[in-house]
């Protein structure tokens, strides 16, 4: 299966996440960190692990519709990353269920 967004199978991997944000939260950058109705929930780093460059993701307001993702795993590829953005109803395809 090839990747969303044309990102590595690696960076796909490790784009699993949960809400944090709903339809009008406020995401805010401030410096390397990321805010979301003022609270500080993820760092944004300017590589992945594995050496590839990220791109900051979207700031303003959760669009109706859409989600703000988020791990709580440093190295997490998720929301604070333009690569994934958003989360919008119309790319959510399913939902993980923990089996361990």
């Amino acid at each position: 299966m090839k990747p969303p967004c044309g990102i590595s199978a690696r960076r796909a991997a490790a784009a699993v996440g949960f809400p944090i944000g709903e339809a009008g939260a406020l995401v805010e950058h401030r410096g390397k960190w990321v805010y979301v109705d003022g609270v500080r929930v993820a760092h944004m780093k300017p590589r992945s692990r594995f050496g590839e460059v990220l791109t900051p993701g979207p700031v303003g307001r959760v669009p109706e519709g859409c989600y703000y993702v988020g791990t709580a795993h440093p190295d997490g590829f998720d929301s604070r990353y333009g690569e994934i953005g958003f989360a919008c109803a119309k790319q959510i395809i399913g939902t993980g269920t923990p089996i361990l």
